[in-house]
C-alpha cells in the first residue's frame, strides 16, 4: 500500500474511479441549457435593472405580484387571485391573496408583510432605486392577514397595476443580505456569462446565458449546436438562412410588442406641415422593405400597439407607396419641383436624418434615403455613436430619426411620447408634437373608470396621432427565438420576456 501526501493510495484510486464513473453516466453533472443573448445584462440588482436582458433575467430569479401572459394581459404571478376596486370617486385599490406555497431561497414562507417590506425597500431614499417613481401613486399597503394584502393608490391610473411588475418580492436574511423567492438564483456572473441554478426543483436544468454580440458568431454557434436557445439578435437575412439550412432546431415566432417608427421634428419648417409628413409617408416602401429586407419577420404598424395588444390594437389607414399622391400633396402646400429637386420659397428642401451606429438601422435608413432623394428631397444622413445620438435626440436636435420603443405595457405610453406636457425634460415627446385635441382625449380617457369607455377613447387618441403622423409607424418586429428540438417546455411571449424559460426540460443526448 502506498501513501502519497498522507492519502491512502488504494482508497484514493477507488474514490477517483467512482467519481469518473459518476461523471461518465452524468449523475454528478446538472443539465445545462446554453442560451445565447446579444447584449450584456448591465445590472441584475432588481432595484436598478433597466436594460431588457437584466429585467428579463430578473423575471426568472425574482417573483412579482403582477406579470403579463401571452396576450399581454396582467396575471398574478405570486398570488392565487387579485381583485380590483375602482370607485366613482377615483379611489383605486387592489386586493391580493398570495399563494401560501411560496418560499424565499432560505426556505421561509412569503407573507403579506414581505410585500410591504419590498415596497418600502424600493421606495427608500437610501436605496435610490431606478423604479421608485413607478410606485409613487401607492398611498399605502394594508395587511389583512398573513397572505392577504390590500394596495391602495392615491388615484386611479391604468398603469397602477402594470407598474407592479417592477416590484420584486424581497426580504432581508439574518445576516443582512437581500434574498428573493424566484425559481432560480444567480450561481455565476462574468462579463459575458450569467448562470442561474434552480433553487427548489433540482431536476430543472441550469440556465447559462452566454453573451454573443456578433451575429455571425451567434449564427455559427447555432449551426455548430453550441447553443440550445438563441433569444433574438439575428438579422432577418441570417434568420432566414438558418431557417432554411439548419437541422434539429425549431424557429419560434410571435408578433412582438415593440414599435419601430420614424419620428418627425414637428418644429422643422417643412415637417410641421401635415401635407409634407403625409407625402413622406407615401414615399417609403414599407411593404417592400418588410418583404425583401426583413423577410417578413415583422408586421406593418397601424398604430403604436401591435396585434398582441388585443384591446388597444387599431387598424387605421394602410399607407401605400404612391409618388403621384406625394407630388400632389407637396404642390398643394406650395412646393415646386425645379430640375428634379423640391423647393419652397426658392429654398431647396433639406432634412437632417440622425442615425445611431446600428448596422441594421443604417441599412434601412439608407434605403429610405435613396427613395426620398430620388423623389427630389435633399437628405443628409448623420451616423453617430449611441451616446452622441441620444444626446441629440433628447435635445430635439434632428429633423428625422428612426427609433424603437420597447417594454411598454399600456396606453400611458401615448402620453409619454406625444402629449404636449411630455416635451423634454418632462417626457419623451422629443419631436415636439403638439395637438390640443389629442391631449384632451387622452386626459379624458385617463379619467374614465369604465374600462370599455376608457379603451374606446384611447383608441380614438391613437387613431388621431396615427392619422396626424405624430410618428410615421413602420412595423412591429416579431419575437424570433431559435431552439434545439431537444429543449422542451419553452413559451414565447410578445414582449420577449424570459418567463417562458422557467419550466424547461432538456432531453438532449450526450454533450448536445
Amino acid at each position: 500500500m502506498f501513501i502519497v501526501y498522507g492519502v491512502d493510495f488504494a482508497m484514493s484510486y477507488r474514490f477517483f474511479y467512482g467519481v469518473i464513473l459518476l461523471l461518465t453516466c452524468g449523475c454528478l453533472l446538472a443539465a445545462e441549457v446554453r442560451v445565447g443573448i446579444t447584449s450584456v445584462p448591465l445590472n441584475l440588482n432588481p432595484l436598478y435593472a433597466t436594460d431588457a436582458n437584466s429585467q428579463n433575467i430578473n423575471r426568472i430569479t425574482h417573483l412579482s405580484l403582477i406579470d403579463f401572459d401571452e396576450k399581454m394581459t396582467a396575471i398574478c404571478d405570486a398570488c392565487k387571485v387579485f381583485v380590483e376596486q375602482i370607485k366613482s370617486t377615483g379611489e383605486h385599490q387592489v386586493q391580493f391573496e398570495l399563494k401560501d406555497s411560496l418560499k424565499f431561497w432560505d426556505g421561509s414562507k412569503v407573507t403579506a408583510q414581505d410585500i410591504k417590506f419590498s415596497y418600502e425597500y424600493f421606495v427608500s431614499e437610501n436605496n435610490k432605486s431606478n423604479h421608485a417613481r413607478a410606485f409613487q401613486n401607492i398611498e399605502r399597503i394594508e395587511l389583512l392577514s398573513d397572505f392577504i394584502l390590500n394596495i391602495k393608490f392615491k388615484k386611479f391610473s391604468i398603469e397602477n397595476l402594470n407598474n407592479l411588475t417592477l416590484l420584486k418580492i424581497l426580504k432581508k436574511s439574518n445576516d443582512g443580505r437581500v434574498i428573493g423567492c424566484g425559481d432560480y438564483r444567480i450561481q455565476e456572473k462574468t462579463a459575458l456569462k450569467v448562470v442561474l441554478k434552480p433553487v427548489f426543483n433540482k431536476k430543472k436544468p441550469l440556465l447559462s446565458f452566454k453573451v454573443v454580440k456578433d451575429e455571425t458568431t451567434l449564427a455559427l454557434k447555432i449551426v455548430n449546436k453550441e447553443l440550445h436557445l438563441s433569444l433574438g439578435g439575428i438579422s432577418p437575412r441570417k434568420y432566414k438562412w438558418l431557417k432554411e439550412n439548419t437541422k434539429d432546431y425549431e424557429f419560434l415566432e410571435i408578433p412582438g410588442t415593440n414599435y419601430k417608427y420614424i419620428s418627425f421634428n414637428h418644429k422643422n419648417e417643412h415637417l410641421s406641415k401635415y401635407n409634407i409628413r403625409k407625402a413622406i409617408s407615401k414615399l417609403i416602401p414599407r411593404r417592400e422593405l418588410l418583404k425583401y429586407k426583413l423577410h417578413n419577420t415583422a408586421v406593418l404598424s397601424s398604430g403604436l400597439f401591435s396585434p398582441s395588444f388585443g384591446k388597444f390594437f387599431i387598424e387605421s389607414q394602410k399607407m401605400r407607396f404612391n409618388e403621384t399622391e406625394a407630388t400632389s400633396l407637396l404642390k398643394e402646400a406650395g412646393y415646386e419641383k425645379i430640375k428634379g429637386k423640391w423647393f419652397f420659397e426658392k429654398k431647396q428642401v433639406s432634412l437632417n436624418w440622425r442615425v445611431s451606429n446600428n448596422k441594421a438601422t443604417i441599412e434601412i435608413v439608407n434605403l429610405i434615403k435613396d427613395s426620398l432623394t430620388e423623389f427630389g428631397f435633399d437628405i443628409k444622413v448623420s451616423v453617430q455613436e449611441w451616446g452622441t445620438f441620444m444626446k441629440n435626440v433628447k435635445k430635439g436636435n434632428f429633423d428625422l430619426i428612426m427609433g424603437q420603443w420597447i417594454g411598454f405595457t399600456g396606453p400611458d405610453m401615448m402620453k409619454f411620447i406625444w402629449h404636449s406636457d411630455s416635451v423634454p425634460p418632462k417626457g419623451a415627446n422629443r419631436g415636439h408634437y403638439i395637438n390640443n385635441e389629442f391631449d384632451k382625449i387622452l386626459n379624458f380617457a385617463a379619467s374614465k373608470l369604465d374600462e370599455e369607455e376608457r379603451n374606446t377613447l384611447y383608441k380614438k387618441a391613437q387613431i388621431m396621432a396615427e392619422n396626424d403622423f405624430a410618428y410615421l409607424g413602420m412595423w412591429h418586429p416579431n419575437i424570433t427565438w431559435i431552439k434545439r428540438d431537444c429543449v422542451k417546455g419553452v413559451k414565447i411571449f410578445p414582449n420577449g420576456g424570459f418567463l417562458g424559460l422557467r419550466d424547461l426540460k432538456l432531453v438532449c443526448k450526450g454533450n448536445d
